[in-house]
């Protein structure tokens, strides 16, 4: 269970290096991260950010 959940965040963070978003190792920089996001409009700017957030919701379950 762990190491699934780790994958899924390692594979989270990938796509944002993609798009040229450094998030630092570990959960809860990028549950951080992800809660910045919302914090400013209420909802995810975009698909992919969706995505994230449903993969968000996997690892924490």
């Amino acid at each position: 269970m762990v190491a699934e959940r780790t994958a899924l965040i390692n594979q989270v963070r990938a796509v944002l290096l993609e798009r040229g978003i450094v998030v630092p190792q570990g959960k809860r920089a990028l549950d951080q991260y992800l809660r910045s996001l919302t914090d400013e409009s209420g909802e995810p700017p975009s698909q992919s950010h969706a995505k994230i957030r449903t993969s968000q919701a996997i690892w924490e379950s």
